[in-house]
C-alpha cells in the first residue's frame, strides 16, 4: 500500500464484503501527498445522474477547463463498485480520470476502486475501459479470518481511536476477551470488528473489558453515541470535529464536501 500512496495511478482494491476496503483507502491517502486535502467517498450503487453532476461537473462542462468543477476537485476519490455505474456514466468516469492521468504533477486528485468482485466478462468492470484504468495489480484484501495476527492489530487500532472518539482513556480488553476474539470467523470482516471495538468502549463501566462484555455473531449495528460524545463529535483539539452536510435523497456518500445519502 505504500507504494500505492507514493503513485499518482489510479488504484483497485477487491476485498469481500466488509473487509476494510475504505479502511484501506484511507490508510493510502494518509500516506499520500493527498494526505491533507479531502477524502471524498462515492458510493456508485444506483448512484444517480444529478449526484454525478454535482460532484463532476454537468455532461456539457468541459473538465479540462480552468475553473471545471472537476478542475477543483482535490485529495483522494475512494469509488464504492464503480462496475454498478450505469453506461454513461461509467464512461463519463473513465474519461475524467484518463484526464487526471495525463496532469500527472499538475492536480491533486487520486481515485481509488474499490470492488467486491471482478466479473469476466467485459472486462472486469462492465465496461473494458474502467477495467484497463483500474484493472492493473489490484490490492488484494484477504477476508479478516484469514489475516491471524492482524487482529489485534485491528483491536488496538480501533480501541485507540474509539477511546479518544468517547473521552475513556486506558481502555483496553483482557487477555481472554483478546483471545475470544481471534479466534472468531468474523462473517462481517473488519466493519464488524470495528463495530463491535466501538460498541464495547462506549458501553464499558470499567477499565478493561472481559470475554463476557463483547457480543459475538449478533448484527452489525452501531450504539448511538450521542450520549457518549455530548451531542456530536468533539471539536477543538479532538481527532474528528463536527462536518456540516446536506442530504441528497440520493444513494450517494460524499464525505469532505458536504454531502451524504438521505
Amino acid at each position: 500500500m505504500e507504494s500505492a500512496a507514493k503513485s499518482d495511478e489510479p488504484i483497485l482494491i477487491i476485498g469481500e464484503m466488509g473487509s476494510g476496503k475504505e479502511f484501506s483507502a484511507e490508510h493510502i491517502h494518509a500516506m499520500s501527498s493527498r494526505k491533507n486535502d479531502p477524502f471524498i467517498t462515492v458510493n456508485c450503487n444506483g448512484l444517480a445522474a444529478p449526484a454525478f453532476d454535482r460532484l463532476f461537473g454537468s455532461p456539457d462542462e468541459d473538465p479540462a477547463s480552468k475553473g471545471s468543477r472537476f478542475s477543483k476537485l482535490a485529495g483522494s476519490l475512494f469509488l464504492e463498485e464503480p462496475h454498478k455505474l450505469d453506461k454513461e456514466m461509467a464512461e463519463r468516469l473513465f474519461n475524467l480520470v484518463t484526464l487526471s492521468r495525463k496532469r500527472r504533477g499538475k492536480n491533486q486528485l487520486g481515485f481509488i476502486a474499490a470492488a467486491t468482485a471482478i466479473r469476466k466478462k467485459r472486462g472486469g468492470f462492465g465496461l473494458p475501459p474502467l477495467s484497463d484504468v483500474f484493472g492493473n495489480e489490484p490490492i488484494i484484501l484477504p477476508p479478516l479470518r484469514e489475516r491471524g495476527d492482524d487482529i489485534e492489530n485491528f483491536i488496538n487500532y480501533f480501541i485507540e481511536n474509539a477511546s479518544e472518539d468517547f473521552g475513556k482513556t486506558d481502555i483496553r480488553f483482557s487477555r481472554d476477551a483478546v483471545s475470544r476474539m481471534v479466534k472468531y470467523p468474523w462473517p462481517g470482516n473488519v466493519k464488524e470488528l470495528k463495530t463491535l471495538v466501538e460498541n464495547s468502549v462506549m458501553s464499558c463501566a470499567a477499565a478493561v473489558i472481559g470475554p463476557g462484555d463483547i457480543q459475538l455473531g449478533g448484527p452489525i449495528k452501531k450504539k448511538t453515541a450521542q450520549s457518549a460524545l455530548g451531542g456530536g463529535r468533539r471539536g477543538g483539539s479532538g481527532r474528528r470535529s463536527v462536518i456540516s452536510q446536506k442530504s441528497l435523497k440520493q444513494s450517494v456518500v460524499l464525505t469532505g464536501v458536504g454531502l451524504h445519502s438521505g
